[in-house]
């Protein structure tokens, strides 16, 4: 942006600043510019190019079934068997003591009682939960166990159970798996397997265990399993892969003509997490020939009735910016809404209730967001905007009021 520039913004903008006066020690209330609550055609924002659709073919379903005993290379001494038998004793309500399992020398023991007693759901349960506190996906770690052989074939194994609790403590293993930096090519397959379901509580399990992988958004597979929760009429499970969508990799991404237009689609979505989040990921992998449609769409956010929303618009307006993003900020100082947002009353796979919690911006008010952009904004005119910003009252209203001098002298 050049300094010309500034001549071609909007006269509504320019009087609000104008009302404020040079000399103000404090910025009025303003109102936000009128935005046409008319949604733009959905043709202005698809993409022209084919897809393919991906159904999960090349990895069938699983059918195998748990075995009576899962062999294992490392034996117990005497003193772990010893062990072993204490921590029997002391399991209660399909749990362990947290201070044992979290003992790194109880880790190979755990693993010993669930390939023992695989029919035992109760000790399976319990051993399987305590895995992740005793093991870790590091090569070197002072407390916990790096993954070998024998912790991949037990978790491997119980990826096949009926059992919600244990699936889902069996895929809470199997993130440790996938976080290292080669995981085991079974249990990538296993774990892709499961998305055949359509069990909204295990794709959501799905996506919490594959998203830790570097390269998830590279596995077609993977990505069929996002567009499948993208599809969902469960809000939680489709913001959760919505959100997890606008970390990908944009230049690697497998399907980003699908998941754009998808996200496209659920800038108008009733729920406004879904709304806000498809901002996210709309402006992530955005088509250069679609910026201005697109800006029409963030510039109506803006005036979203809620916060969460008109934050994330406020957070994404420098991937779209025009001539009129600047007035638009600037009439939204006077918004100090929070623009935190959470998504509660659903349940996980293994009974417990889940709840996401969603920031709008760094600072979780909108008028700092404001303030943040508009300095960023700044940055490529012959003057730009140096405040500094953090939730102190007298530091906000001095970036106001130096905001408002820096457009007087600029309009």
């Amino acid at each position: 942006m050049h300094k010309g520039k500034f001549r071609t913004f909007n006269k509504i903008a320019i009087v609000l600043v104008l009302l404020s006066g040079c000399g103000a020690t404090e910025l009025p209330e303003t109102k936000p510019l009128p935005i046409s609550m008319e949604q733009p055609e959905q043709k202005e924002t698809t993409t022209e190019a084919q897809t393919v659709q991906i159904d999960l073919k090349e990895i069938p379903p699983l059918s195998e079934s748990i075995p009576k005993s899962i062999p294992l290379t490392q034996k117990l001494s005497i003193d772990e068997k010893m062990q072993m038998n204490y921590l029997r004793k002391s399991l209660k309500n399909n749990s362990f003591p947290r201070i044992e399992t979290q003992k790194k020398e109880n880790g190979k023991i755990f693993l010993t009682l669930a390939a023992q007693n695989t029919t035992n759901q109760q000790i399976v349960l319990a051993a399987l939960r305590a895995l992740p506190s005793c093991w870790t996906h590091q090569q070197a770690h002072a407390k916990k166990n790096p993954i070998e052989k024998d912790y991949v074939r037990v978790t491997n194994a119980f990826l096949h159970s009926k059992n919600e609790q244990i699936l889902y403590a069996a895929l809470q293993a199997a993130e440790l798996i996938l976080r290292s930096p080669t995981p085991d090519p079974t249990t990538v397959e296993k774990v892709i397997a499961l998305g055949h379901s359509d069990l909204p509580a295990l794709l959501y399990q799905i996506i919490e265990t594959t998203w830790p992988m570097d390269d998830w958004y590279r596995n077609p597979n993977i990505v069929a399993i996002y567009l499948k929760a993208l599809e969902s009429d469960q809000d939680w499970l489709v913001a959760r892969a919505m959100g997890y969508l606008h970390f990908a990799n944009k230049s690697q991404l497998v399907e980003g003509p699908s998941i754009y237009n998808k996200a496209v689609q659920y800038l108008s979505h009733p729920n406004p997490a879904i709304r806000g989040l498809a901002i996210d990921v709309a402006v992530q992998i955005l088509p250069k020939n679609h910026k201005e449609a697109i800006a029409k769409r963030i510039h109506h956010l803006l005036a979203d009735p809620v916060p969460f929303v008109r934050s994330k618009a406020v957070s994404n307006i420098k991937h779209v910016e025009n001539k009129d993003t600047i007035p638009l900020l600037i009439s939204m100082l006077h918004d100090q809404s929070s623009d935190d947002l959470s998504i509660d009353g659903f349940t996980l796979l293994g009974g417990d209730q889940g709840r996401l919690r969603f920031k709008g911006s760094t600072m979780s008010r909108i008028d700092i967001a404001v303030l943040q952009q508009l300095k960023s904004l700044s940055a490529n005119t012959e003057e730009p905007l140096n405040y500094r910003i953090n939730k102190d009252a007298d530091l906000i209203q001095q970036a106001k009021q130096e905001v408002q001098e820096w457009f007087l002298r600029n309009h």
